[in-house]
């Protein structure tokens, strides 16, 4: 009985012994199951982070585009502007440049004019001073 006994505690050891190492080995799976089931996951979140990102720098890129364009557009109206009146500009001081020549001309033919006539009058002058001093 002893005998029988020590063999049914042997026996009762090795199926616990058993069960305890087959529920090891499918805690162990349920693990590594678990491990691969968040390397999925991980994988998946950083898909969606990358896709995220490259949207919002789609979205930046955009912007500035849209920006830079706003900003070019300024620039070209400004210049524009700028060019537009440095033209006006030019054509009053060609306009004033003709109008002072024309008074140049005046003014030139004026002083011709008097210079022929006080000629005239200087000579008359001279005329009667030398009768004068007779």
């Amino acid at each position: 009985m002893q005998v029988q006994a020590q063999f049914e505690k042997d026996a009762t050891e090795d199926r616990i012994r058993e069960a305890i190492s087959k529920r090891e080995e499918e805690l162990r799976l349920a693990v590594i199951k678990r491990e691969e089931e968040v390397a999925a996951a991980i994988t998946r979140r950083e898909e969606e982070i990358m896709d995220a990102v490259k949207a919002r720098e789609e979205e930046v890129f955009k912007a500035w585009k849209a920006r830079e364009e706003q900003i070019r557009n300024e620039t070209v109206n400004a210049v524009e502007e700028r060019v537009k009146w440095v033209n006006n500009r030019a054509e009053e001081l060609r306009m004033e440049e003709a109008a002072l020549i024309e008074v140049k001309k005046e003014l030139e033919s004026k002083i011709k004019t008097m210079d022929e006539g006080s000629g005239k009058r200087k000579r008359k002058l001279f005329s009667l001073d030398c009768f004068s001093r007779v």
